[in-house]
């Protein structure tokens, strides 16, 4: 009887904390192997190259609880990019360029939940067709060429400053995510959101008016992807037509790797953190040891992969008891 307890625990330790084991084991090896891996300049590299990764996983992340999925992310991404780059070369000032960016990624993303919530179209299907629909905009924004005239300086400061060595858009997210950790662990928001993904006629019956809540996490995700897309523009100082469904699946596989850790069989942000230190210093620990540059979306298709595998079998166990 002993043992078996003894077993279940370590079982539980094992599930809850794996993950935390792997990223030492990964940190511990990518040290040995290149002595410039551990250095400050290195992690802050990191950081900033997962920050837009993470905007982007914020918005993700209230899809996913919700039980949706949403394809037009990374679309989402260059059409907001693309509204900042415009409104940038046709001299607009700062704030309207910002404040337009965060509204298109919030009409975006009601577009998303209507056609969802109350028009009852797929999931798949409805963000595929606004996501094509946004890269057709984002084209005819652009021209097919790069924006990079006039834009503002404010961003460009914002997106590359740095304090302690670290870029000011790492230290902005780091506030956000603890915001929105907050928001879905202790609030009624997050309670009825996480309601909602894991039953939602149960939730309709418990008087959570469910289309209203829905369709606010699709505008979240909308709001969030501008952020990404804002850290863009100040970093890139340009808006370039191709950038941004790269990160799609990036920002899929950092939640989905998630539901493995702290939380098991559900999206939390702790694991989301963890996942985005995880997959960026393992992205880069592969670049240090003479990994190709093309190598990033064959290890991040391998990870997605995993991790919804992964996020699967933790359901069913879950749901077995």
């Amino acid at each position: 009887m002993k043992k078996v307890l003894q077993d279940a625990n370590w079982k539980n330790i094992r599930s809850k904390y794996g993950m935390l084991l792997v990223f030492a084991a990964v940190v511990l090896m990518f040290s040995l192997l290149n002595p410039g891996f551990m250095t400050v300049s290195n992690w802050s590299r990191i950081l900033i190259g997962q920050a837009v990764i993470g905007s982007v996983a914020l918005g993700a992340i209230f899809i996913l609880v919700i039980g949706e999925f949403d394809m037009s992310l990374g679309y989402m991404t260059a059409f907001t990019l693309m509204v900042g780059g415009y409104l940038s070369e046709k001299g607009c000032q700062a704030m309207v360029v910002i404040g337009a960016m965060f509204l298109a990624g919030m009409l975006a993303g009601l577009l998303n939940g209507c056609l969802i919530v109350l028009l009852k179209i797929p999931n798949a299907v409805a963000t595929m067709g606004t996501g094509i629909c946004m890269y057709g905009l984002t084209l005819a924004m652009s021209g097919g060429r790069v924006l990079a005239l006039n834009i503002p300086g404010i961003v460009v400061d914002m997106c590359n400053s740095r304090l302690l060595n670290i870029a000011l858009p790492v230290y902005l997210l780091a506030i956000l995510m603890a915001i929105v950790y907050f928001v879905l662990e202790f609030t009624p928001f997050g309670k009825k959101l996480y309601c909602i993904g894991g039953n939602e006629r149960t939730a309709y019956l418990s008087g959570v008016n469910t289309r209203w809540y829905r369709i606010a996490a699709f505008m979240a995700a909308g709001l969030f992807v501008a952020l990404g897309a804002l850290f863009i523009l100040g970093q890139a100082r340009a808006a370039n037509p191709q950038r941004g469904p790269e990160y799609l699946m990036s920002a899929y596989a950092t939640v989905y790797l998630s539901v493995t850790v702290f939380r098991p069989g559900t999206f939390n942000l702790r694991g989301v953190v963890l996942s985005l230190l995880l997959l960026g210093a393992g992205f880069k620990g592969l670049s240090l040891v003479g990994m190709p540059y093309w190598f990033e979306n064959v290890f991040y298709g391998i990870v997605l992969a995993t991790a919804m595998l992964t996020a699967n079998k933790e359901t069913r166990a879950i749901k077995a008891g």
